[in-house]
Parts: structure tokens; C-alpha cells; sequence
């Protein structure tokens, strides 16, 4: 019998080693990403390697009454706005891209995922032939950003020639705090203290 429990605790102990083995591994590459995109920055297209982190933010309600009492609307079903920050790791401070949207305007899933990168690359205008290496740093969300939807663009903008190599990389589960999480953490902290009706 101690036999046994030990067994399931060397185990466990195992495991949990690997994951945060990945954890690190993840996270380093993650980072390694970024500083390539930092000391490509004033290199031509051609040649630079972009690195973008991704992320949805809290879910914001409208009508929102920050430290006021909200009276006879109290019982309304707030508006649900979305947030889907972007942080392009090439600037210096790095500051939060972000697309708001509405909850009758798109939903979180895949689609508006891959919809919202395309308008990131083509307002920063690499929706062009000729780039080099794209990395986009996300969480290991299967409903938003790990699918089919997503992972296809990949292929797509290496075969309609934008970029020569398109990586994601998503950080372990349990492990996803990222700069888009603090940026947009603050944002919302910002916004909690606004009367918005």
C-alpha cells in the first residue's frame, strides 16, 4: 500500500516537473521571439522578423457605473464589449493595440481571432510580399486562439508570400500571463472608474 502511494506521488511529482519544464521552455522562446523583433525594428521589410502577443482582455459592461449606484437600471443585462489587445514587441515602451468590439459586432471564437490579426498585419501595413519571419505570441486557449481557424492562417501567409515563416507560439496552460494581460488589466482598472452609459 505505501508502495502504491508512493508510486502516485513520484509520479505527480514527475509530471508537474515536465509541465513547468514546458512552462520555462515556452516562455523563453517567447521572449527570444520578442528581443529578434526589438533588434530587427530599423531593419527593411525583407529582412525583419516581427513578433506580436495577443490576448483577450476582461470582458467590459455597458452601462457601467463605476463607485455610483446604478438605480432602477440595476436589473438590465449590461452590454458585453470585447477586447482584443495586441502588442507589437518591435516598439519601445510597449504599448497595447487594441480592437473593442461589441458582443452583437463578433463573438471570441476563431474566426474574429484570425479576422483581427489580418487587420493588425494590414494596418501595420506587412500585408505585403517580401517579409521575412512573423511570430504571434498567444495563451493556449482552445476556443479563441488554438484551432483550426487560427493555426490555417499560418500556411496562408506564408503561401500568398507576406512572410517566408509564420510561427504561433502558445504558452502552457497555467502559465499565460503575458504582456497584453498587465496592459490590459490596467486599461480595465482605468475604465472601472468611468460612469459609461
Amino acid at each position: 500500500m505505501a508502495t502504491e502511494r508512493q508510486e502516485y506521488l513520484e509520479n505527480q511529482v514527475m509530471k508537474m516537473s515536465l509541465h513547468v519544464d514546458r512552462a520555462q521552455k515556452m516562455r523563453a522562446l517567447a521572449q527570444k521571439k520578442s528581443q529578434e523583433a526589438k533588434e530587427d525594428a530599423s531593419k527593411p521589410h525583407n529582412e525583419q522578423r516581427h513578433c506580436f502577443v495577443m490576448d483577450y482582455s476582461q470582458n467590459l459592461d455597458i452601462p457601467h457605473f463605476g463607485d455610483e449606484q446604478p438605480g432602477e437600471t440595476y436589473y438590465y443585462s449590461p452590454l458585453s464589449v470585447y477586447c482584443f489587445g495586441t502588442i507589437d514587441c518591435s516598439t519601445t515602451p510597449e504599448h497595447m493595440h487594441a480592437f473593442i468590439y461589441k458582443e452583437g459586432q463578433g463573438k471570441k471564437g476563431g474566426n474574429n481571432v484570425s479576422s483581427l490579426i489580418l487587420c493588425l498585419l494590414q494596418e501595420k501595413d506587412l500585408l505585403r510580399k517580401g517579409g521575412n519571419e512573423l511570430a504571434i505570441v498567444m495563451d493556449n486557449c482552445t476556443g479563441q486562439n488554438k484551432n483550426k481557424m487560427v493555426l490555417r492562417l499560418a500556411p496562408l501567409l506564408v503561401e500568398l508570400g507576406f512572410f517566408k515563416k509564420v510561427s504561433f507560439v502558445f504558452l502552457v496552460r497555467g502559465h499565460t500571463k503575458n504582456i497584453c494581460d498587465s496592459t490590459g488589466n490596467e486599461m480595465t482598472r482605468n475604465l472601472g472608474r468611468i460612469t459609461c452609459v
